[in-house]
């Protein structure tokens, strides 16, 4: 194609579309061929001029959107990261907006939230048991700390701009946060019901009868130890009661009535005659309790029951005739009465002669005798062995003083039997004297042991047993043993005795020792001698024989009397 042809086609299609070459960029023609020049166009212009206008507008929008987005978004993370409470906001009337979310807590404090959480809802069971709910525990209520945080999270819980949102609204418009919507714990409230419902059965005791010996009545409490409840209702009841800001409720509905009991089979086992309480036949004195008389209406004690309320104590009337003789009088009886006693002293007792005493007297301290026993000192008190703690002592052996193992244990078989012989119904059996007077014991009260022989027994001719006290006192270096028993009809005995110094047979100017005889004179509870019981006539010799003029002095004095101790 030739260039004017060319030219021509080009021309033609700048003049259809009003194209030029500035407009496609199209160099490589401007080089070919020389462009004419442009005629002035105001149409044109005038368009080029609006797009212009058009492309700098949108990019000035363009530009106004970002930092109005940028803003939105800067605000927007800021009030969602702040550490304060968005403007005007308040939590149960309390006002904690623009504060930190520990000092709401202690605003909270101080408007008392601590005591309205503190206040429990008191839930009580057939008006007789109480639990409680606690009010944050159950979810009821949040803490300080938890209400502050529920404040401090009220507009926060959408993106950026919704937390924004939140927050210009908040400048204008109060917001109340509540805790209307928190999930109460039925874990927690199910648990306490369980508890309050197992304080009830507690608090009303096992189920079956007691009886009022005081008052002649049967006791009893409808349904104890047994009530069933329905647990969902009384959570509901809970629920609503915590919804509605109560303080306090009572559920009394069972979901099982409490059955009655079987009161002919309480007739049956309760109803009976009096009966005396006795000693067992056996002689070791256990008492067999008393029965006491009673009856009662079978049918009036079933209305009774019928009438109460679940809970509460049902008393039934009854008639009880009481026995004469009592546990508690036979009970009484034993070991009431002191039969005998006597307190010897060792003042100048070395220590081992002291734990001898202290020894012997342990082994016989609450030895019990029952009727018709013979008491056997060596068969008690054992052989007197190192082995069993005795110790070596000043002793009479053959006539003469000599260091023996367990010296000294005659001082507690004399102060026994000294005792003994005050004990109307106590019986010497076996007993000898010393063969020299003793110091601590008056002459004809004494009662000589050794191993095996001799040995002090006596028998206990009593109706009752008797029990033996020995109290080896070594502070006071006193021996007290008393004989405690029962004495019935208030008999009792005095001794005395009689002590007479003899001479010697070969050589009557020479005194050789005494005679010494007791008596037990017995008495009635009026002061009237009944009997005289006389002892073993005893011998005591002197260490050494005496002349004829202190023979006759010595036995002046040991004539000078009758003694009674």
């Amino acid at each position: 194609m030739s260039r004017d042809k060319k030219r021509t086609k080009k021309q033609m299609l700048r003049q259809q579309y009003d194209v030029y070459p500035d407009d496609y960029g199209d160099d490589e023609d401007d080089e070919e061929y020389e462009s004419p020049k442009k005629p002035y166009n105001p149409r044109k212009e005038a368009r080029r001029e609006r797009r212009r206008k058009v492309r700098v507008a949108f990019l000035v929008f363009l530009a106004i959107v970002i930092m109005v987005s940028a803003a939105v978004t800067a605000a927007g993370a800021y009030v969602t990261y702040s550490d304060t409470v968005y403007p005007n906001v308040s939590f149960g009337g309390i006002l904690l907006g623009g504060v930190k979310k520990d000092m709401a807590a202690d605003i909270l404090e101080t408007a008392g939230w601590d005591i309205l959480a503190s206040r429990p809802l008191t839930v009580t069971l057939l008006n007789t048991s109480d639990f409680e709910i606690d009010m944050c525990r159950s979810g009821a209520m949040p803490t300080k700390e938890e209400a502050a945080e529920m404040a401090f999270e009220y507009g926060r819980d959408g993106n950026w701009y919704a937390n924004l949102l939140s927050y210009l609204k908040c400048l204008f418009v109060p917001a109340e946060v509540n805790s209307d919507s928190a999930q109460l714990s039925t874990e927690y409230i199910y648990a306490q019901i369980d508890e309050g419902i197992a304080e009830l059965n507690r608090l009303s005791g096992e189920a079956g009868y007691t009886i009022d010996k005081e008052n002649s009545v049967l006791r009893m409490v409808k349904g104890a130890g047994g009530f069933q409840f329905d647990k969902d209702a009384i959570a509901s009841e809970i629920s609503a009661a915590l919804a509605e800001g109560k303080s306090s409720i009572s559920y009394d509905l069972l979901s099982v009535d409490p059955e009655m009991p079987d009161f002919d089979a309480i007739h049956t086992e309760l109803a009976r005659e009096p009966q005396d309480a006795y000693f067992s036949d056996d002689n070791t004195f256990t008492v067999i309790d008393e029965v006491v008389g009673c009856e009662f209406d079978v049918s009036s004690a079933m209305s009774l029951w019928s009438d109460a309320a679940p809970a509460k104590e049902v008393i039934i009337p009854m008639t009880l005739t009481y026995p004469e003789i009592t546990t508690e009088l036979l009970e009484s009886l034993l070991f009431r009465d002191v039969l005998g006693e006597r307190t010897t002293y060792f003042p100048n007792s070395n220590d081992n002669r002291i734990n001898n005493l202290c020894l012997a007297s342990s082994k016989i301290n609450d030895y019990v005798l029952y009727p018709g026993e013979v008491f056997s000192y060596n068969d008690i008190v054992g052989q007197r062995t190192e082995e069993g703690g005795f110790l070596p002592a000043g002793a009479y052996s053959s006539g003469e003083v000599v260091e023996e193992i367990g010296g000294g244990v005659c001082q507690v078989s004399s102060t026994l039997y000294c005792a003994m012989l005050s004990g109307y119904g106590l019986t010497t059996v076996e007993r000898s004297p010393h063969y020299f007077p003793s110091d601590y014991i008056e002459k004809g009260y004494d009662a000589t042991v050794s191993w095996p022989n001799p040995n002090f027994k006596f028998r206990n001719d009593t109706a009752y047993p008797i029990r033996i006290s020995a109290e080896c006192d070594v502070e006071n270096r006193a021996l007290t043993i008393r004989i405690y028993g029962t004495n019935i009809d208030g008999t009792y005995i005095v001794t005395r005795s009689t002590v007479l110094g003899y001479n010697n047979a070969k050589y009557p100017d020479l005194f050789e020792g005494y005679g010494a005889q007791v008596f037990r004179d017995v008495f009635d509870a009026y002061g009237n001698q009944i009997d005289m019981i006389t002892e073993i006539y005893d011998v005591y010799h002197t260490h050494e024989f005496v002349d004829a003029y202190n023979a006759r002095e010595a036995q002046a004095a040991a004539m000078g009397g009758e003694v009674a101790y």
